[in-house]
This record gives C-alpha cells, sequence and structure tokens, in this order.
C-alpha cells in the first residue's frame, strides 16, 4: 500500500508542479498587461496635458504678438 501512494506523489508531484507554474504565469501575465494599461493612461493624459498646455502658449503667444504690434505702430 505505501508502494502505491508513493506512485501517486511521483505521479502527482510534477502535474503540481505544473499547475503552479501555470498559475504563476498568468499571475506575470496579468501584471504586465496592468503594467501597460497603466503606462498607456499615463502617456494619455501626459498628452492631454501638453496639448492643452500648448493651446494656453498659443492664446498667450498671440495676446504678446498683438500687444508687440500695438507698441510698434505707437512708436512709429
Amino acid at each position: 500500500m505505501s508502494t502505491q501512494c508513493d506512485f501517486c506523489e511521483s505521479y502527482e508531484e510534477p502535474r503540481r508542479l505544473k499547475v503552479q507554474q501555470t498559475k504563476s504565469i498568468r499571475i506575470e501575465l496579468a501584471l504586465s498587461v496592468y503594467g501597460a494599461v497603466a503606462v498607456d493612461n499615463q502617456l494619455e493624459m501626459t498628452t492631454k496635458r501638453t496639448i492643452m498646455e500648448n493651446e494656453q502658449m498659443s492664446v498667450e503667444l498671440s495676446y504678446q504678438s498683438r500687444q508687440t504690434e500695438k507698441l510698434m505702430s505707437k512708436n512709429t
């Protein structure tokens, strides 16, 4: 009877290891995907912020340009 249990254990061990490895790989993959999504979201937010900053700079530059033209026309 002991021999049969030893056989069962030796048969089940590789199977158990395979299940553990599969779980580990799935967890790593899930974390990798989550990390990629987080980076993607961060990139999207950074891009939106940069676009807003560029629009604000464009408005400011336009204002400064008009003011400069007014000063130049006054001085001539």
